[in-house]
């Protein structure tokens, strides 16, 4: 992914095979760093949350990692050639 547009891997700072517990921690991490109230800005929390709620739920994450795994297949044969 491009820092313009990370994965929702990257917005909780976990690998794409994190645990469901991991991904719970990840995202209090990110909540309570992005959250506005704490100095974080209201783009970046909404990301966070947008990220968790994916992750969070097993059918969401499973469509999304089909998606995530086609877009880096993409990715690394567009710098192949």
């Amino acid at each position: 992914m491009t820092p313009d547009n990370p994965s929702l891997y990257e917005v909780l700072g976990i690998p794409p095979q994190a645990s469901p517990t991991q991904i719970k921690e990840a995202w209090r991490t990110t909540a309570k760093a992005t959250h506005p109230d704490a100095g974080g800005t209201n783009e970046a929390f909404t990301t966070a949350q947008h990220a968790w709620e994916v992750l969070s739920d097993p059918e969401q994450r499973a469509a999304y990692a089909v998606s995530y795994t086609h877009l880096r297949a993409h990715e690394t044969l567009r710098y192949l050639v």
